[in-house]
């Protein structure tokens, strides 16, 4: 079974709570992340997905962080890139 399988969000909530507007919603989703049993595998994959990208395409809440949250954590050290089939995409590509 994959982490991503294991995920306390894969059943949880529609794809609007991580990804929406900033609102109450981060809230729900930070404590659903809270609940979670793989969010460090889930910081790993986000920001081997999102090192290379502008800070203004680094969105959502992944691994109960924001996306400046994650953004800040980047310059502190490097994800090796996992081959493109292994990642879990957030469904934009």
């Amino acid at each position: 079974m994959t982490w991503w399988e294991k995920a306390a969000c894969r059943e949880a909530v529609n794809d609007d709570v991580w990804y929406g507007r900033r609102s109450r919603k981060d809230l729900h989703a930070m404590w659903v992340c809270a609940q979670c049993s793989v969010t460090r595998e889930c910081l790993i994959d986000a920001i081997s997905f999102e090192q290379d990208m502008p800070p203004d395409h680094v969105w959502g809440i992944r691994a109960g962080l924001t996306a400046t949250e994650r953004t800040k954590l980047m310059g502190t050290f490097v994800v090796r890139k996992a081959p493109k089939e292994a990642r879990v995409s957030d469904g934009s590509q």
